[in-house]
């Protein structure tokens, strides 16, 4: 049976309250053991399902190939490739302040895997998986990435592929919601100078609940335009620290 939006938000806020309100270290904890779980739980799938139609992933290969040099494909694969790792926004830095101890090469690499796995691991497995799925089984209207994978999934392997993949979906949003928070947070403190965020942490609940009951193409162009924003800001950024950059590393 169906569950309305705004009961999944209500949920989701009050899981979210409960992480946030506790400070820095309870979030850095959570996404900590989050993402390892899922990923794993999402690469494991994957590679059954691989494994399972291994006889035809050639195929799969030269069709990449075929369709990847030409510009509709450099245009959507760059829009998803910053989307998907934050390359470009700036975001990781903040991610890598929660480890200040460590040396600055050592926060690079961090990002660097980082980016590398979500790309050529989890989107390429991704990948695979969608076009395994035979076009009779994609009749959905306005079917977008979700819907797609999730499709894919189940043809493969069942209910048990769907509910799979809805459990890391779930968990993968959830510590996105988490960790854009923590972003949040870095940046006010630095902004304001001052360790209050109440008001924050019931910005973040109000616009999650708002979320599950408006348009997600709202949603999504909204997050398309600030992405933008965010990409300018940092370019300008490193634009204009690059002296000092170059100057430290002499």
């Amino acid at each position: 049976m169906p569950i309305k939006g705004i009961i999944v938000g209500i949920i989701i806020s009050i899981l979210t309250s409960l992480i946030i309100f506790k400070g820095i270290k309870e979030i850095s904890d959570v996404i900590s053991k989050l993402i390892p779980f899922v990923a794993i739980l999402y690469i494991i799938t994957c590679l059954i399902i691989i494994i399972k139609n291994i006889n035809i992933i050639d195929d799969i290969i030269r069709l990449i190939i075929r369709n990847a040099f030409n510009i509709k494909s450099f245009i959507v694969g760059s829009t998803k490739s910053i989307f998907s790792t934050e390359a470009g926004l700036g975001t990781g830095a903040i991610a890598c302040s929660i480890t200040s101890n460590a040396q600055e090469d050592e926060q690079g690499l961090v990002q660097v895997f980082g980016i590398f796995f979500d790309t050529f691991v989890v989107s390429t497995f991704t990948a695979f998986i969608i076009l395994l799925l035979p076009k009779l089984n994609t009749n959905l209207l306005n079917i977008n990435g979700i819907e797609l994978t999730r499709c894919a999934f189940i043809y493969n392997l069942g209910k048990y592929g769907g509910l799979i993949l809805t459990v890391s979906i779930i968990l993968f949003a959830f510590s996105t919601i988490i960790s854009g928070y923590y972003y949040g947070e870095v940046a006010i403190k630095y902004i304001t100078k001052k360790e209050n965020t109440l008001f924050l942490k019931i910005l973040t609940i109000m616009i999650i609940l708002i979320s599950t009951v408006i348009s997600p193409n709202i949603i999504w162009n909204s997050i398309d335009k600030f992405i933008v924003i965010l990409a300018i800001i940092n370019t300008l950024s490193l634009i204009m620290l690059r002296k000092k950059v170059f100057n430290d590393k002499i």
